[in-house]
């Protein structure tokens, strides 16, 4: 079982990973961050603003196109 961590959770493309993190049979979600959320509820989970607080053994993170600066 891989324990998966979603950070930006709460955000609008957090839900849809969120879902599929939890319907796959070899997913584990293991937590949720986001600093600006902390404390709020996704899913059942609390989100967290602590990024060492869940331990997992991949984290799920995007940027949106140009976030990067390019």
């Amino acid at each position: 079982m891989t324990r998966v961590i979603v950070s930006g959770a709460g955000g609008k493309l957090a839900g849809p990973i969120i879902d599929a993190v939890i319907a796959a049979d070899d997913l584990e979600l293991a937590g949720l961050y986001n600093p600006n959320r902390a404390g709020q509820q996704q899913s059942g989970v609390e989100i967290s603003g602590d990024p060492g607080a869940a331990d997992g053994d991949v984290v799920v993170a995007w940027r949106s196109e140009g976030q990067d600066g390019s």
